[in-house]
């Protein structure tokens, strides 16, 4: 099996433990790809996907490890814009003002933004501005 195809089964098995047993055609919708698609992948027929599904795929399941399996930088990563379009105005300008907020306080206290301190800064904000955050460290 690639890695990615073992990847792709360790993240449905996940999905199913938290959302009961579901079908793949369910776990397609989530992650807004095709049945046949996702099959491919699963099969090993597909070892590889571009960078933006990679990116897609991982915010919709909160797991960017599929970018370092698939040799994307986080720098990569990071020149990609985020499409912001499909969400409602009030939470993109909540949104966007935290961002702002983070990075304008980030600045002023000129920190690494890997720092922990930085990050807590991120989710202090994030919170404020009414979103929940999950510490993945």
């Amino acid at each position: 099996m690639s890695p990615l195809a073992i990847w792709f089964e360790k993240k449905f098995l996940e999905w199913q433990m938290e959302h009961g047993r579901s079908s793949l055609d369910e776990f397609a919708k989530v992650l807004q790809i095709s049945r046949g698609y996702l099959s491919q992948i699963l099969n090993g027929d597909r070892e590889t996907i571009g960078m933006k599904s990679a990116i897609l795929i991982a915010n919709r399941l909160n797991d960017h490890s599929i970018l370092d399996i698939l040799g994307y930088s986080k720098q990569d990563f990071s020149s990609q814009s985020i499409p912001l379009e499909s969400l409602s105005e009030d939470l993109r300008s909540r949104l966007k003002s935290a961002l702002l907020e983070i990075r304008e306080t980030v600045n002023e206290k000129s920190l690494d933004p890997e720092s922990p301190e930085a990050k807590l800064i991120s989710e202090e904000v994030l919170k404020k501005h009414g979103f929940i955050v999950n510490s993945n460290d």
